[in-house]
């Protein structure tokens, strides 16, 4: 017995799940953009936590699957290793050292800081993103050699998948045990 798969033309040029719970979208482009040639860059280095300079791009267009993941976006908030990035942008770099060991240093907190740049500067620019994406596929006058519609649909998974980011942030950011000096 032999199997024969006929494909037809445009109809098996990708596919999305119906449901996916371990869904994520990288967000390396837009963070990476506030850390390149910063102190921040070099300190995220030095500590291990420095993402992927190879998604950024002025031809970026849409999330692409690389070795390297660093920062991502699930419908459950940021990655810690995100997190961790963030917090350069809103921390001293003594109380982001010793956010990162797990510290909390008493009068310190930066947690609706690290809201509101994640909300405004990261989720924010992710769903202008997919909005600017699904109406340039949604153009028929826009050359596209590949599956229009599977973009489209993915494009909309990844607004959706931002904006319950930003409903479930407020749980998520420095909820994570510390201990206290």
């Amino acid at each position: 017995m032999s199997w024969e798969w006929v494909a037809k033309p445009n109809e098996t040029d990708g596919f999305l799940l119906e449901k996916n719970r371990w869904d994520s979208s990288v967000i390396d482009h837009i963070l990476m953009s506030y850390l390149i040639g910063t102190p921040a860059e070099k300190q995220l280095q030095q500590a291990g936590y420095l993402g992927s300079v190879q998604c950024l791009s002025p031809l970026y267009t849409i999330p692409r699957l690389t070795s390297s993941r660093d920062y991502t976006v699930t419908r459950d908030g940021i990655c810690w290793r995100t997190e961790v990035a963030v917090r350069t942008q809103t921390l001293t770099n003594m109380d982001w050292k010793y956010f990162v060991r797990g510290i909390h240093i008493e009068g310190v907190d930066d947690k609706s800081k690290a809201e509101t740049f994640v909300q405004d500067r990261l989720l924010g620019a992710m769903c202008r993103e997919a909005e600017r994406q699904t109406e340039q596929l949604n153009d028929p006058a826009v050359p596209l050699a590949g599956p229009r519609q599977v973009l489209i649909r993915r494009w909309r998974e990844i607004q959706a998948l931002v904006e319950k980011a930003a409903d479930a942030l407020q749980s998520t950011l420095a909820t994570r045990p510390v201990h206290t000096t």
